[in-house]
């Protein structure tokens, strides 16, 4: 079966699976943007009374389903154990709660770093702010005792809803980010560092905070080179010149012999001065990828 046929199929049956308590749920097939790639998000919506607000729905993405059916996991199977995450995918009550009443949410926005030219049709939708070849997106983080960490992408619509400006939201994420995901730094023998933050979520984001770059150096000794080893996490060297064009080959080959585009924020490497205030895209790193063959 191919896979568009396998789509069909599903969008036919899934309907038929849900277990009882679900009747009313509608089903849909929408492209979905998602960070460095659009997915096929088959969408299942309870009815507008239902428990989730703003007639948001649950997605399951087809191409890792149809990864399972490849790899020989029957139809129904597949259809079985999406219905069952229908009632095992609902959201805590409090945080139910709390999307029913937005304005509650504002000091809870983090921001995300992503890369601006991988992933246009998503920032479409997204108040954002460009950074050299990145883009600051915003998520709302809510927790959970039992079940940890929830988030949810800030659009214009939930902007709207927030009563919020894109400098409010950025602001605000500035303030609340360091306090609950605070940033922390592992030093590997005095010659490179990882920095990411307390729960590895968005840690690449401290690009956007100099005093913890001002840390970095302080670690090191000196100017730094940063490499976005993925969106979670940076990697960081002490300035080097004769090394740079080592480093930029290691990290293209990284992100464009990779399998895994998800985690990938940029194939460049930046450079920040100590005390600066400021992060550089390194000139020199963009000249060594056009050695090595250019960029696709």
């Amino acid at each position: 079966m191919n896979y568009e046929r396998f789509k069909k199929k599903m969008m036919e049956q899934i309907l038929d699976h849900l277990p009882e308590g679900k009747e009313g749920w509608t089903v849909k097939m929408e492209q979905i943007p998602k960070v460095n790639r659009i997915l096929d998000g088959m969408v299942l919506v309870p009815p507008e009374n239902g428990a989730v607000p703003y007639g948001v729905g649950l997605t399951f993405y087809m191409e890792d389903y149809y990864a399972l059916f490849q790899k020989g996991m029957p139809l129904e199977q597949i259809l079985d154990q999406i219905a069952q995450m229908t009632a095992d995918c609902a959201p805590p009550e409090t945080l139910t709660d709390a999307f029913f009443h937005p304005k509650s949410m504002k000091q809870q926005i983090v921001i995300e770093l992503i890369h601006r030219e991988w992933n246009q049709a998503l920032l479409e939708d997204l108040p954002h702010r460009d950074f050299l070849d990145l883009a600051a997106i915003y998520r709302i983080l809510m927790k959970d005792e039992e079940r940890g960490y929830f988030c949810t992408t800030v659009n214009y619509k939930m902007m709207k809803l927030l009563e919020m400006t894109e400098e409010e939201l950025h602001q605000a994420a500035l303030m609340y980010m360091p306090l609950e995901l605070p940033f922390g730094i592992r030093n590997f023998d005095n010659q490179f560092l990882i920095l990411s933050n307390s729960q590895q979520m968005f840690g690449a984001s401290a690009l956007l905070f100099p005093d913890v770059l001002d840390m970095a150096c302080e670690e090191l000794g000196g100017n730094v080179y940063i490499l976005p080893a993925s969106r979670d996490k940076l990697c960081i060297e002490r300035e080097n010149p004769q090394r740079l064009k080592e480093l930029q080959k290691m990290l293209w080959d990284f992100y464009h012999m990779g399998d895994n585009p998800d985690d990938m924020l940029s194939d460049q490497i930046y450079f920040y001065r100590r005390h600066s205030g400021q992060v550089q895209i390194t000139a020199q790193a963009s000249g060594c990828a056009d050695e090595e063959g250019g960029r696709p």
